[in-house]
């Protein structure tokens, strides 16, 4: 529904309702009058505020698009309303808009109207990528994540829905986080259809540039050596992360190596690092080992992963670092043995005990959990 929002009211601690006065039933039929009489209708809806420390979420005088259901069975609704005589904000009353504009109504309704049969199908696409390219933001971008669940979703996107898709990645007015959405989704549903956008983009600014080049390598399934060694060669981290993964076994790997050691952003040195191992294995092992003591949190914690995947073969390595680091330098190796299998977490239970530093104790004994990229980040 959409409407006005009337005599708001408190009912108890957490309990409010009020009146709603329709302009619009968005789930009417297609041959249905699309809006009401002026004053024509008014239904009487309830949520609950969990929180005191914020407004009440519907002001008298405001204008909402609202997502209604039953009222709950609970003992606590009942007494609030002994009737049972109010509709109840969906999704625990998240389910709203505040002052929603026609383009996103009119994609709404016209989704609403798709049969909840086909929604999965090329129809509920269709409808879903409207509201991707029209609607405000917070429905967009649950449009998007919609979409991004259809199976088969290749087969299904037709036209005008991919067109729709790409005028909304490419539109300067719709927000990152959507284009950066839409640029995953093409990218893992290898939406063939969309390539010529994804390089386009590709060929742009961040924040889009990198992901885009993902996408690209997602649908293609590789990246040819000329234009791997032009993207390690870009200003943009998320582009150089790109390309470092296709500079391995070529005459370039050399500069692999010097980006896992001395790249000034932390995603391109562990993407070279992983590059490195996912190639040459245990003989990598060693850029490995090294970036266990990476000035950064995150890639410490992302290859202390990689590396205890090796399981019992780096095990004693890892157990030697441990023992000559303490603290924060010691946390790299001691997260690795935390995912090197049952011997690895045999040595970490045992360094929680006989390491000589104390610090160093408590994190191999908080290590036990698996929570490296919180204990590291300390």
């Amino acid at each position: 529904m959409v409407g006005v929002v009337e005599e708001s009211a408190r009912i108890d601690t957490h309990g409010y309702a009020a009146w709603l006065r329709v302009e619009r039933d968005l789930a009417a039929p297609a041959d249905a009058p699309a809006n009401l009489a002026p004053g024509s209708e008014r239904i009487r809806i309830a949520w609950e505020e969990l929180s005191s420390d914020r407004p009440v979420r519907f002001q008298n005088g405001g204008r909402i698009a609202v997502a209604l259901g039953p009222m709950p069975g609970y003992s606590l609704w009942l007494q609030r309303f002994p009737k049972a005589d109010v509709l109840a904000v969906a999704e625990s009353g998240a389910a709203f808009l505040r002052d929603p504009d026609e383009p996103t109504l009119d994609g709404l309704a016209r989704y609403l109207r798709v049969a909840p049969a086909e929604r999965e199908e090329s129809p509920g696409v269709d409808a879903l990528a409207v509201l991707v390219a029209s609607a405000a933001a917070p429905l967009a971008e649950a449009a998007a994540a919609r979409i991004d669940k259809v199976g088969g979703l290749e087969s299904k996107l037709r036209e005008p829905a991919a067109a729709s898709l790409s005028r909304a990645m490419t539109s300067a007015s719709r927000p990152d986080a959507l284009r950066l959405a839409l640029v995953h989704l093409a990218g893992s549903h290898q939406l063939a259809g969309l390539r010529p956008t994804l390089g386009a983009l590709a060929q742009g600014p961040p924040p889009l540039a990198g992901p885009a080049w993902n996408a690209v390598v997602e649908i293609d399934g590789s990246l040819p050596y000329p234009t791997a060694k032009q993207l390690v060669a870009s200003s943009d981290p998320a582009v150089r992360a790109v390309g470092v993964r296709f500079l391995v076994s070529t005459p370039e790997e050399a500069e692999v190596s010097r980006r896992a050691r001395s790249d000034p952003a932390p995603e391109v040195r562990a993407a070279a690092v992983h590059a490195l191992l996912a190639a040459h294995g245990a003989d990598a092992l060693e850029v490995g080992f090294a970036a266990l003591f990476d000035p950064a949190p995150s890639v410490r914690a992302d290859i202390a992963q990689a590396v205890g995947a090796f399981g019992d073969p780096v095990v004693p390595r890892l157990r030697t670092l441990a023992e000559t680091h303490t603290g924060r330098e010691a946390g790299g190796p001691l997260a690795a043995l935390a995912f090197a299998g049952p011997e690895g977490q045999r040595v970490l239970m045992e360094l929680s005990t006989t390491h000589p530093d104390e610090p160093t104790r408590r994190l191999a004994l908080l290590l036990l959990g698996k929570d490296p990229r919180a204990l590291m980040s300390q």
